[in-house]
This record gives structure tokens, sequence and C-alpha cells, in this order.
């Protein structure tokens, strides 16, 4: 999907995400635990394409965004959404810390600022989709995430099913931001009213009085 979306004129940025099945496995930043505190915790592991920090429009406060080659190796590489490293203590990636799903072993590649798009990635731990698949049995991206050049919206609603899908587009559901005519019409027919009905109070507090 993002090689193919990336293709169309007017497209900045494209990138796949989807949930990953991890079971009962829970997440720490500890290979053992602790018995004096709590250690693991239920954080959502989310699979991604390379393409999608750029899609989202996302900011790393340190570290890397994983590449393909990560993906296509399947390495055991993780990035952290700030809710996410606040939760297992990890500030800094130059040591290369670890963190564990279940038994499984994740280096931490780089640390999440903030996303414009997609706000579930500030409380997960982001794996490679290729690593999904090889760890997980992930079969699929649930949503694809695709940034557009001003204007372009409309155009690339119409095209991006038809591109990701050409056999069978009607699967794919495209949303796409609204109009800003129209929505500026909306916004200023709410004001409108909200004016008229303050006016209608203050006549009537008027009368009363």
């Amino acid at each position: 999907a993002e090689d193919r979306l990336t293709r169309l004129n007017g497209v900045n940025a494209a990138g796949s995400i989807g949930p990953v099945e991890v079971g009962e496995a829970l997440v720490r930043s500890v290979p053992i635990d602790d018995p004096l505190g709590q250690t693991e915790f239920q954080i959502p592991v989310v699979a991604a394409t390379p393409g999608l920090l750029d899609a989202v429009r996302g900011t790393l406060t340190t570290g890397r965004w994983f590449d393909q080659g990560h993906s296509d190796r399947s390495d055991r590489v993780a990035v952290l959404g700030p809710g996410a490293a606040t939760k297992l203590n990890v500030f800094r990636v130059d040591q290369q810390p670890v963190v564990f799903i279940g038994e499984e072993a994740f280096v931490v590649m780089g640390l999440l600022r903030d996303v414009e798009r997609q706000p579930e990635l500030l409380n997960a731990v982001i794996i490679p989709e290729g690593t999904a698949r090889d760890v997980y049995g992930y079969e699929s991206a649930s949503t694809v995430q695709i940034d557009v050049q001003i204007g372009a919206a409309e155009l690339i609603a119409t095209q991006a099913a038809i591109a990701v899908n050409p056999d069978a587009p009607e699967t794919l559901r495209v949303q796409k931001p609204p109009e800003p005519d129209p929505l500026r019409r909306q916004v200023e027919g709410d004001v409108n009213s909200l004016f008229i009905v303050l006016g209608g109070v203050s006549l009537l507090v008027g009368a009363i009085g």
C-alpha cells in the first residue's frame, strides 16, 4: 500500500498501521519481575511501515524510526510512544535499552515526541511490520494513513482505493477531511444561531426586568 500510494501525484507520504495480537504477554523493561513494584504493563503493540512517521507528521525526542531494512530482516527493534516510555522508564536510547514483550526482547531505537494523527501511537510499542509477521503471525494492516498536498485530498480520496486494490477497490473505505468551504459555512451558521439565541435571552431578561 505504501509503495503504491506514494506514486500518486499529490501524496507526500503514506504508511500502514495495525494492532498486533500478543496474547497475554505484558511489556516490561527489566528481564526479571521486581516484587517491590510494578514492572509489567499492558501496553498496546502496533505494527507500522517505514513511511508512517511522516504520514502521521510525527516527531522523535531521540533516536530514529525504523527503515525497510529492519522490516525485511524482521529485526527485533521498537519505537516507544511517550506514554509507553514513561511507564517503562526509558528516556534515552544511546545505550540501546531493551524492552520485553512477554519473553521477546526488542531494542528501543527511538522515542516519539508527538504525532498530529493516529494519537494511539503515543501510548504504544511500535514495531516493524515484517517483525510483527515473523514473531506474532501478523497478517495485514487495518489502516493506511496518507499525507497529501494542500488541495489534493478530494482527488486522492477517489484514487487511493484503486491504487491499493485495483481488483476490488470497493472492499476499502476511504475517509477524507471535510472540504474547507462547507465546513466554514457550517461554523458560521452555528455562530449565527448562537448569537440569535443569546439575543433572544437578552430580550427575555429585559422584558422580565
